[in-house]
């Protein structure tokens, strides 16, 4: 192995963003990665979510801004490359999209560049499902809709992307039932509620969505 190659995935292995310009490139061949401040202040905003400096993080940004790949595929390929144990719930509002995340997060992890960078991640047999995939130390990314089930599941991390449906934005029912579901289900599905952190990512749907419901509870605390 040349030192260039050495010094790349010492790179991939230590910066963020080079590793996430890397997932990129394998989910977007030939198409140029376009770096920018909001990425830069995403990529600062998990570091500190990583290091336990933050551990209840709100990303808003409009569609087509880059979120899911840092959030919901580089980010949980990146702490799972660092630690196979870390179990990681990944929440959205249909299951068309936790699908489409869950395969790209698997088109990342199934690389030889992230294999060669990340020689401790290994996948469990049998552990690669449409939507999970579990190391052989128990760690895992599980994708599921708003409404599906984590009966049994815990997690050092919970990431919500797009988590409530459009229909949240003109309906107050739908509204009130989606965020019934949310802090009826995920929130306690933290193993550690002191050290554990949820980042929610996606744009605004309502004054009264899960972004603003969140931060009206966090003012009356």
């Amino acid at each position: 192995m040349t030192g260039d190659a050495r010094l790349f995935r010492s790179l991939l292995r230590t910066d963020f963003m080079v590793f996430v310009e890397r997932c990129f490139a394998t989910l977007n061949p030939g198409a140029r990665f376009q770096d920018s401040w909001h990425l830069q202040a995403i990529a600062e905003a998990l570091r500190r979510v990583d290091v336990g400096e933050i551990r209840r993080l709100i990303v808003n940004v409009p569609p087509r801004s880059g979120k899911s790949i840092l959030i919901s595929i580089a980010y949980p390929a990146w702490r799972l490359g660092h630690d196979p144990r870390t179990r990681i719930i990944c929440v959205s509002s249909d299951d068309k999209l936790v699908l489409s995340l869950a395969a790209s997060f698997r088109a990342v992890v199934e690389s030889v560049w992230y294999r060669r960078a990340f020689p401790n991640f290994s996948v469990k047999r049998g552990g690669n499902r449409a939507t999970e995939t579990v190391t052989t130390v128990r760690g895992y990314r599980y994708g599921v809709s708003l409404g599906g089930s984590v009966l049994g599941r815990g997690a050092d991390l919970i990431i919500a992307d797009d988590a409530m449906s459009p229909e949240a934005a003109l309906s107050e029912a739908v509204r009130r039932r989606e965020l019934e579901m949310w802090t009826t289900k995920f929130p306690s599905r933290l193993d550690d509620k002191a050290k554990g952190a949820i980042v929610i990512v996606g744009q605004r749907l309502h004054q009264h969505d899960l972004v603003g419901f969140l931060a009206e509870d966090e003012d009356e605390e």
